[in-house]
């Protein structure tokens, strides 16, 4: 997965600069709903997150992703108040914003990878090294 994230820069000059993606994103996707996407999404991670926290092997990592998720939250709690009464703010958060997003989710799919591995082990897979691994 490393390797697909440090890949995946070079997208970053397909789809245009990063910031006017971020701007968009924050302005044309999070303040368009009221941030119900994002929420339904944060809802979702933590989910996984309950259903994980009951797998001995990968529970000791959820509480780490929980505690990163409800700072998502917060921060998108905060971004929602403060960019309607300040126009300026979607600039200043536009890039950290989705950064902290992207984290949160890479974070959610390593966790979900665990926990796929998990059950593959649990089930008997004959491919216990690669899902160990």
């Amino acid at each position: 997965m490393g390797q697909v994230v440090r890949d995946s820069r070079i997208t970053q000059i397909y789809e245009g600069t990063n910031g006017l993606q971020a701007l968009d994103l924050v302005r044309r996707k999070l303040m368009a709903d009221g941030g119900a996407d994002i929420g339904a999404l944060q809802a979702g991670f933590s989910e996984l997150c309950d259903r994980l926290a009951r797998c001995d092997t990968v529970a000791p990592k959820t509480p780490t992703v929980q505690a990163l998720l409800g700072k998502w939250r917060k921060l998108t709690a905060e971004v929602l108040v403060a960019t309607p009464r300040d126009p300026k703010e979607i600039g200043v958060i536009s890039l950290g914003y989705p950064q902290y997003g992207a984290y949160v989710l890479l974070a959610h799919l390593w966790l979900q990878v665990a926990g796929i591995a998990q059950a593959a082990l649990d089930d008997g897979s004959g491919e216990v090294d690669f899902y160990r691994a």
